[in-house]
């Protein structure tokens, strides 16, 4: 029964997904792109009302499309497929293109016991059957075309795409330490900690690290070629750019900020990362001898508020954002 109820979503899921025709939205001369970044939103039945609203608001901003950098429930709310395939769901009846990376309340997090005790790789493995049942195109009810790194051998999650002269990437990097957190009891009377760690835990990090690395090389390496003005890199957790190397602010994103540091030292074009996590609006550039490297951090509940984010025409281009708060 449940293996019928987990294939009927994700049909219907991929029927309501099937393309449309759009036009460009008309922008003002300067402006090349608009789009707008959400995340960390809904985290209850509660906020349903103002999060329909924030997204009918977004669909008549002359958006190209919305990134919704993950968390699309609450931490304590049950990772059902019921739950999961609802908010996925809206997202499909919105009348743009919407790409989704993975948040750690939807997998990572779904071992806690208001959460459903689940066991995370394995609702790991049902997103990507939801979200990603075909990753070379986006959600939303007119999708867009796009690239995966699963053409590869890679992860479906990892998508990417080229619109006015600017190169898009999801990096699939979560909250909980980006996956090194234990887990709770899931049922199986097996235990997890740091300091003797459930072995497919650690392998699944450790492999999804190598992927982020090598989709993230591959992008950058895109983005140098003379077709390409600019590179945005979209991914759910805050990696600690501000804290220590070795800190427990910074443990599981060390690897990933050192390889990002040092290609974008040599890319030299304007990059612009967009993440979630913290919940309230961020904009700042990260490292000062890198400044064409920005970061904006989007709202999240329950501040559910977006940034619109706009690429301007000049050389370089240039990227300009618009915080949007809850009204």
């Amino acid at each position: 029964m449940k293996v019928a109820l987990t294939l009927s979503l994700a049909l219907l899921l991929t029927a309501c997904a099937a393309p449309q025709p759009s036009s460009p939205p008309l922008l003002p001369a300067q402006e090349r792109l608009r789009f707008a970044l959400v995340g960390d939103a809904p985290y209850s039945a509660a906020e349903f009302p103002r999060w329909a609203a924030l997204l009918q608001t977004l669909s008549r901003d002359s958006n190209a499309f919305v990134l919704h950098v993950g968390d699309i429930k609450g931490g304590s709310e049950p990772c059902s497929d019921l739950l999961l395939a609802e908010r996925i769901g809206q997202l499909q009846r919105l009348p743009l293109p919407v790409l989704l990376t993975l948040g750690d309340n939807e997998w990572t997090d779904c071992h806690r016991k208001a959460a459903g005790a689940f066991d995370p790789l394995e609702r790991l493995a049902q997103l990507r059957r939801l979200v990603y049942a075909d990753p070379l195109r986006s959600l939303g009810a007119r999708p867009l075309a796009v690239q995966s790194q699963a053409s590869t051998g890679g992860l479906p999650e990892h998508q990417a795409f080229e619109q006015a002269g600017v190169r898009f990437a999801s990096l699939h990097l979560v909250g909980s330490s980006n996956g090194l957190a234990p887990w709770g009891d899931i049922g199986d009377g097996r235990s997890d900690s740091r300091a003797e760690p459930r072995p497919e835990r650690i392998a699944e990090v450790k492999a999804r690290e190598a992927a982020v690395h090598d989709w993230m090389r591959h992008n950058i390496e895109r983005a140098a070629s003379s077709e390409v003005e600019g590179l945005v890199l979209w991914f759910q957790g805050n990696p600690g750019f501000d804290a220590q190397p070795g800190s427990e602010r910074r443990e599981g994103f060390d690897v990933f900020i050192s390889q990002l540091r040092e290609l974008t030292a040599r890319l030299r074009k304007p990059v612009l990362l967009l993440h979630g996590d913290w919940h309230e609006y961020l904009a700042d550039r990260p490292w000062p001898e890198q400044p064409w490297v920005q970061r904006v951090q989007t709202w999240g509940s329950p501040m559910l508020g977006a940034v619109r984010v706009r690429v301007l025409a000049g050389t370089p281009l240039r990227f300009e954002f618009d915080s949007l708060p809850a009204r």
